[in-house]
């Protein structure tokens, strides 16, 4: 009986102590990231850890191709690896945060 309640209390503790790879995203977000998916060219989704305003950059396997950074409730940021010039280019200091992938393929 100790032992049962030994293992029960270890799975609790250990349970308790573990964190999620990733944080659960918002509603719009997670339409966005399900519809990447199933593009053809989509390569990886990266979490961008900024402080107060986490982003998400959407890789595609395109050389020349759009890529697109949003921000969690979905609002457009910037867009990265386009071989035009605009002004909605990333600032390069946005990709010194940390970062995670979120899926890939």
């Amino acid at each position: 009986m100790k032992s049962i309640l030994f293992l029960l209390f270890m799975g609790i503790l250990y349970g308790g102590c573990t964190k999620s790879s990733s944080d659960p995203v918002t509603p719009c977000m997670q339409q966005k990231i399900d519809e990447f998916k199933l593009d053809q060219g989509s390569e990886k989704i990266i979490k961008i850890e900024k402080p107060g305003d986490p982003l998400y950059w959407f890789v595609n396997e395109v050389a020349d191709g759009f890529e697109g950074v949003f921000n969690e409730d979905c609002g457009f940021v910037c867009v990265t690896d386009c071989g035009c010039i605009t002004e909605h280019g990333c600032e390069p200091s946005v990709f010194n945060f940390p970062q995670e992938i979120v899926w890939e393929k």
